[in-house]
């Protein structure tokens, strides 16, 4: 290694992804300052791919889960949600279905899984609703949190038969459902509730693989969806 590299602290090496070739040289930068990088860059991307194959999803009913697994919900969820909840005063969804993620013996990544009673304009869609997704702290950035999303929607599609998913969540969460494709749906979303219809505030999104036309939908998410248990309010 140079002593040029061996000086710099990793934040100043790590500024050789955003310098041309030519301002790598105007700035001192040597060709092994470069390859260091390039190395260290390409081990980064090996150790993430290593540890995703190590991720193994799990998707099980909700009355299937351990001990464990719901304390490991209950807590988890209470962290990423319990501050910020959006829609906390309503009345929140049956969950059917919990895909959970495990690395080794450890417990990493969660999503769940509602069956809901809606409709699309005049039509009555299959639809589910994914929510509270989260990763564990100490396992984000490593690509956990698409890898459950990737096995929800293949889930709900080809083994639920479902035309459509739902989410609701807060505006802060927009992007990362964006990249994967969802859309924001922009026409009021009502809600059944014991005291009558009620507009959700916050953002929902909407997938679909058949077509269905939900940007600018009206959509209304009924009482008792498919069981005698309330509405939904997922935090995503």
């Amino acid at each position: 290694m140079s002593s040029l590299v061996a000086a710099r602290p990793c934040l100043q090496v790590r500024r050789l992804a955003h310098t041309s070739l030519r301002e790598q040289v105007e700035r001192g930068y040597t060709a092994s300052d470069v390859a260091v990088y390039s190395l260290a860059r390409r081990i980064g991307r090996l150790r993430q791919i290593a540890f995703a194959m190590d991720v193994a999803l799990k998707i099980l009913g909700n009355g299937d889960l351990s001990d464990e697994e719901t304390q490991f919900i209950v807590d988890w969820e209470n962290t990423f949600f319990g501050s910020e909840s959006a829609g906390e005063d309503l009345s929140r969804a049956a969950v059917h279905w919990r895909i959970l993620a495990h690395c080794g013996e450890s417990l990493v990544g969660h999503a769940a899984l509602s069956d809901l009673r809606v409709s699309v304009n005049d039509a009555f869609p299959v639809t589910m609703a994914i929510g509270g997704l989260f990763t564990h702290s100490e396992f984000q950035g490593q690509g956990i949190g698409n890898r459950i999303m990737e096995a929800a929607e293949r889930f709900v599609f080809e083994d639920r038969g479902a035309e459509l998913i739902l989410l609701f969540c807060l505006a802060s969460l927009r992007e990362f459902y964006i990249r994967r494709g969802w859309q924001v749906i922009t026409a009021p979303v009502l809600l059944e509730q014991a005291a009558g219809w009620i507009v959700w505030r916050e953002t929902t999104m909407g997938l679909s693989r058949t077509g269905l036309t939900i940007a600018d939908a009206s959509v209304r998410v009924r009482l008792t969806p498919l069981s005698s248990q309330a509405v939904i309010v997922l935090d995503g």
